[in-house]
């Protein structure tokens, strides 16, 4: 089950407190294995995930929860089996991140392969 740490960011001499999901230990633990058992260091894991190596420490360090995107290429990335995929699945928080609109998941298949960005975008 997913865990909320709370975040404190100061504005005009105001506090401001946000939930942050987590990621289980076990569930985090869980992803450290399979990253590990393909033999991929952090960077590798990124390169084949199109994930930071960053995001993919605080997931293992369970600092975060991934968006749903994430979680499902990750899912595939590390060839995850059903159980643990459904374990995964049920910590992603939907609408945020490469989720990023609410109510829709948003994957890579939802863009052209051979799209650009055009200069001084």
């Amino acid at each position: 089950m997913a865990m909320e740490n709370t975040i404190s960011a100061r504005g005009r001499g105001e506090r401001h407190h946000e939930p942050r999901r987590t990621l289980d230990s076990d569930t985090a633990a869980m992803l450290r294995r399979y990253r590990q058992a393909r033999r991929w260091s952090y960077r590798r894991a990124s390169k084949e995930t199109g994930v930071a190596y960053g995001y993919l420490a605080e997931l293992e360090a369970a600092r975060r929860a991934p968006s749903t995107v994430v979680a499902e290429t990750l899912i595939r990335a590390y060839r995850l089996n059903p159980a643990d995929a459904g374990a995964l699945r049920s910590e992603a928080l939907s609408g945020v991140g490469r989720d990023w609109r609410p109510g829709r998941g948003v994957s890579a298949s939802d863009f052209p392969s051979d799209a650009t960005i055009p200069h001084g975008a």
